[in-house]
């Protein structure tokens, strides 16, 4: 006698069986990498601004993927980052994929990417295994960034491997996992070792190409012993996501002396777009550096201050990572009577709402110092809070994209600093 489930019972099956998605999520795939190619297996990395479930479809045949690969953490491991290795079986063979983040089948301008298998090697590569660490621009461990590492010989860089940080930020790779498509077979003494790093939501490192500061050498020959093998501590740029039109900026960095032109153009440098417009509000309104005319109101920029910045984008690219030295206190605010664009650059690891932001202010200076803080939203619109009204969360992270690094509308009766806490 057949039995069934019942119809609520099969529902819930089947529902627990799929990846949850993220409404609203932007999960675009980010920085798409193919590594890790080897006769029968290769390994797709890319990041997404929001923290969303990814894994990959493959076969042999570009119009039927009937195969899966999930992220290494977990089938419904939802991430920034996202690493999917297929084993595929076949050597020296050509496969296609497609990515699906959260729910949506993203592929290549309506192709699958395609990626080949390589041919067995030539020979038995001896082992050693080389480390470091990666930290967020706080200090902390930076958990699951995707470090990617090549080999230069003779100005011939090998295919790229990767590897994700655990929860410590330690990293490791094998060199003998290092092919090339021509030329050498393996590594060897002399080689230099490239390393690049991509953290998703807490940044990158470097901010444009690779760290590639190690030659590998030969300090035994007998023992067939090598250096390096701890390479160090690596920290991580965060970034600045930009969208089209108005951004409220702060300068969450020490970047030395920066004037309005000078930020139009390190942001160009990262995104796909340009910047024509940066406005610093002032007791007596608005000031604006324009593009078009770039000698005019070209004024310094002041940390603890905030700007509005235009940007035009004409690409995928829209972050932006601001270099510089990491404060090493808190920075003091200066503030007038009136309303005043102000930010908190130095990272305490506070969570503060608008009500925390005018008690500072006012135990620091006075009561009924600060009467009012107002946060621009995504609805292109302020939010204002009083004594009422929506006590929005001011989160002292910026390393994850937080809005102190943002910025925000402070009104005041007077004058004075602030020293945030």
């Amino acid at each position: 006698m057949r039995r069934f489930l019942p119809l609520v019972v099969l529902l819930f099956l089947i529902t627990a069986s799929l990846p949850l998605t993220v409404e609203g999520a932007d999960s675009t795939p980010r920085g798409i990498e193919v590594t890790n190619i080897t006769k029968e297996t290769f390994t797709v990395t890319w990041w997404t601004l929001d923290c969303v479930e990814g894994h990959i479809i493959w076969g042999d045949v570009p119009t039927s993927l009937g195969n899966t690969s999930y992220d290494e953490r977990g089938a419904d491991h939802h991430n920034h980052t996202h690493r999917c290795t297929a084993s595929t079986g076949y050597v020296d063979w050509q496969f296609y994929f497609k990515i699906v983040s959260n729910g949506v089948i993203y592929d290549n301008n309506g192709e699958p990417w395609a990626v080949h298998t390589l041919s067995p090697r030539g020979s038995i590569q001896n082992p050693h295994q080389i480390r470091g660490h990666v930290y967020r621009a706080n200090g902390e461990p930076a958990s699951g960034a995707i470090v990617y590492m090549t080999l230069t010989k003779d100005g011939i860089d090998s295919l790229p491997v990767s590897r994700l940080t655990d929860e410590s930020g330690l990293f490791y790779f094998d060199l003998s996992e290092a092919r090339w498509t021509e030329g050498s077979d393996g590594w060897a003494g002399g080689d230099i070792i490239n390393i690049r790093i991509e953290g998703g939501n807490l940044g990158k490192t470097p901010k444009n190409g690779w760290n590639s500061s190690w030659e590998i050498v030969c300090i035994d020959p007998q023992k067939g012993i090598y250096e390096p093998t701890d390479l160090g501590n690596f920290s991580l740029i965060p970034g600045y996501p930009l969208r089209e039109g108005w951004n409220i900026i702060a300068i969450p960095v020490d970047m030395g002396t920066v004037r309005a032109g000078d930020l139009a153009m390190l942001i160009e440098e990262d995104i796909e777009g340009n910047v024509t417009e940066i406005s610093r509000w002032l007791p007596s309104g608005w000031v604006s550096w324009l593009k078009a005319v770039p000698t005019l109101h070209n004024f310094t920029l002041v940390y603890g201050e905030s700007y509005f910045v235009f940007v035009n984008l004409t690409g995928g690219a829209n972050v932006w990572y601001p270099e510089g030295n990491a404060f090493n206190g808190p920075v003091e605010v200066s503030f007038k009577s009136g309303w005043n664009l102000i930010s908190a650059p130095y990272h305490t690891n506070a969570t503060r709402n608008a009500t925390d932001i005018l008690n500072q202010v006012n135990s620091q200076n006075g009561e009924g110092t600060a009467t009012a803080i107002a946060n621009w939203t995504e609805m292109d619109c302020w939010e204002m809070y009083t004594t009422s009204g929506t006590n929005f969360l001011i989160t002292d992270d910026w390393y994850t994209y937080g809005t102190n690094a943002r910025g925000w509308f402070l009104r005041c009766t007077k004058s004075g600093t602030w020293t945030p806490e």
